[in-house]
């Protein structure tokens, strides 16, 4: 995490932003950001990474579920298989 003694400056370089009815415009400013802003903003991002990082395990966990079920269902058609040959 960043100090936040020094304001958090967003650079928006030469943006062409359309407006309605408008021409394009080129922006160049900084936006400053108060430091308990920052800190909000930081934490927000730090959870959108957690979530995201779970959310990649449990479509793997699902995805390797998804195959074990497809697995078991085809031995079982083969066990029913060989039933209705004995039989």
């Amino acid at each position: 995490m960043r100090c936040c003694n020094d304001s958090f400056h967003l650079r928006i370089g030469s943006f062409h932003l359309r407006s309605v009815g408008l021409k394009q415009h080129k922006y160049s400013k900084a936006i400053r950001m108060p430091c308990e802003k920052e800190e909000l903003l930081n934490a927000v991002v730090c959870r959108l990474d957690s979530l995201d990082a779970e959310l990649i395990a449990t479509k793997k966990d699902m995805h390797e579920a998804l195959m074990r079920q497809e697995e078991l269902l085809a031995y079982i058609d083969g066990e029913e298989e060989k039933k209705f040959w004995v039989s």
